[in-house]
């Protein structure tokens, strides 16, 4: 759409949620961003949520377009509400006001409810949706963004056998504000959530105009992602170390850092640099940065970051006792020390978010928006009554724990193939898959077993003698494959076996020389897939095509029916279901 021409209305703009009418993009830039949040629920307390979000949009927008998104809503508690009787799963919609940025400026609300569950009680407890969503790109030209603005959940608890529960609705809201409920729904509640303070709400960065345009052609080469926020660790009077989370971005070629007072920036290609040359008991500060792989973007925005260098001259005063870390989880930790004996006025605290002076009473730091398995540093020190003296730092370390392993899933398995070449009509399939997923930053790997077991079919032989034959799947090695994570991501599955004829019977009653060593010369990669619709806790249907090379070892039936059993083309489909 040119420019020149009048932009429709952005009300327009935004008024459908997809079922059709798009404009399809010919590639898809996928954008996955994580979200901590804060919630309040009906009788529990407020529960710390996070949110990944996964944004798939057109690598270049010109005219109408499509978003899809899906998110995966997940508690680190058991949303189990056990003082309700007979209460088993949760189901609803997971409501987000989305702010859509252009690259002019203006801006539009996209309102949108994703349906989630329904979901049983687990540790963690996740709400997984997808959403498609279709938007005028208004002719721009540029960089646009889409931010999250607003999340909630509307959710309807139910018994085992589908009644619902009520339960009273919350009349404040996370800091104690009136809050009413979002429907007229007696059987419905709401979960009012906000998003962690001094995190980015972008969960998507949009590029408008032509196809083929590049970034510095258009003037709006992206920024690389800036790093966390820095650490300084293993600090002495004359050296420190300053540390941060590596980006996941992969446009980051390496950080710049500087710290006033050195000389020049330092350049690192790692995630930690160490910093020498430094005065005794000086305090210090400098700034973090990313710099792009592309030569015409610019760097991130700089992170600061403050430290001081210990006073050798302080050694021997007094400094806080026993001072340890619990409470530790993913994202957050509970530091505790104890008052030295020499009264002091205060204490000095370097963690992760910063430097601090506080009344010597206060003798606990409570640190959130941490990474899971992550090492941290706490340094507390004791200020002495003179007001001006500091005594040597008391080093406190800890590491964060990991997020949670997901659980090895057990499937029955069900399904039928055809191996046109060598059976007439389907086999009936009937077995058992036990799969691993194990998150890799987008996505999970998974590993596991994929077990088909034996089935009967026809065949003919030279054209007119009906054979009876039992054919068997016998599994090479585990079943592979990956998952997107979410209720409607792709997934694939191979499992690679070995074709065997165990029986085979001609007129159902006369046995041929078929036995166990009848099988076939190669081995056959049983490529499963689905487009969307896998739920990991509930499985969902796998198809695929194979082909199959000669049997060999079949005595009187390898003579029958050995020229026409190669074949390509043979279609197999599966369901998973979860117990």
């Amino acid at each position: 759409m040119s420019r020149l021409l009048p932009r429709l209305a952005l009300a327009s703009a935004v008024a459908l949620v997809a079922l059709g009418g798009a404009v399809a993009p010919a590639t898809a830039a996928t954008t996955v961003t994580d979200q901590d949040f804060r919630c309040k629920y009906p009788l529990l307390a407020i529960e710390p949520p996070e949110a990944k979000w996964t944004v798939s949009a057109p690598d270049r927008i010109e005219d109408a377009f499509t978003l899809d998104v899906d998110v995966d809503f997940v508690s680190v508690g058991e949303l189990d509400f056990g003082v309700v009787d007979g209460f088993s799963s949760l189901e609803g919609t997971l409501d987000a006001d989305l702010l859509l940025k252009y690259p002019s400026g203006q801006t539009a609300v996209v309102k949108t409810k994703i349906p989630v569950g329904p979901t049983a009680p687990s540790t963690p407890s996740t709400f997984s949706g997808q959403k498609s969503i279709t938007l005028n790109g208004l002719g721009e030209l540029g960089l646009g963004t889409l931010e999250v603005q607003r999340v909630g959940l509307n959710l309807t608890a139910r018994r085992a056998d589908g009644t619902t529960i009520a339960l009273a609705a919350l009349t404040t809201g996370l800091d104690g504000e009136p809050v009413t409920p979002s429907d007229a729904d007696p059987n419905t509640f709401d979960v009012y959530c906000r998003q962690d303070a001094q995190q980015s709400p972008q969960i998507a960065a949009l590029e408008f105009g032509p196809d083929g345009a590049s970034c510095w052609a258009l003037g709006n080469c992206a920024q690389p992602q800036a790093p966390s926020k820095p650490i300084v660790t293993s600090v002495t009077d004359r050296s420190a170390v300053v540390q941060w989370n590596p980006a996941t971005d992969t446009s980051v070629k390496g950080w710049v850092v500087e710290v006033e007072g050195l000389s020049g920036p330092l350049q690192a290609g790692s995630n930690r640099l160490p910093l020498t040359g430094l005065q005794p008991a000086t305090t210090y500060t400098g700034t973090v940065r990313s710099v792009s792989r592309d030569e015409n973007a610019p760097d991130s925005d700089p992170i600061s970051f403050t430290f001081s260098t210990e006073d050798p001259s302080l050694r021997d005063i007094p400094r806080p006792a026993a001072a340890v870390p619990n409470d530790i989880g993913q994202t957050s930790a509970i530091v505790r020390w104890n008052l030295p004996q020499n009264p002091i006025l205060g204490f000095r605290i370097v963690s992760p978010e910063g430097q601090r002076d506080e009344h010597y009473t206060v003798t606990q730091l409570i640190l959130r928006d941490l990474q899971p398995d992550t090492a941290y540093e706490v340094r507390v020190q004791s200020l002495l009554l003179d007001g001006e003296s500091f005594s040597k730092p008391l080093v406190i370390k800890f590491r964060t724990r990991p997020r949670p392993v997901p659980p090895t899933i057990s499937y029955g398995v069900t399904g039928s193939a055809e191996i046109a070449s060598l059976v007439r009509g389907s086999l009936p399939l009937k077995g058992s898959s036990t799969l691993t997923y194990t998150f890799q930053g987008e996505g999970y790997a998974v590993n596991g077993t994929l077990n088909l077991g034996q089935t009967t079919g026809r065949l003919v032989a030279l054209a007119f003698l009906p054979v009876t034959v039992k054919v068997g799947f016998v599994s090479s090695g585990p079943a592979t494959g990956s998952f997107g994570g979410f209720i409607g991501s792709t997934m694939g599955l191979t499992q690679t076996v070995r074709i065997k004829v165990l029986e085979a019977r001609l007129f159902g009653a006369i046995p041929l020389a078929a036995s166990n060593s009848c099988q076939s010369k190669q081995l056959t990669d049983l490529n499963l897939g689905v487009g969307s619709g896998f739920s990991r806790a509930k499985g969902g249907v796998l198809t695929g095509k194979f082909k199959i090379s000669d049997l060999n070892g079949c005595g009187a039936l390898n003579g029958l029916v050995s020229p026409v059993i190669a074949g390509e083309g043979n279609t197999i489909s599966v369901k998973l279901t979860a117990p």
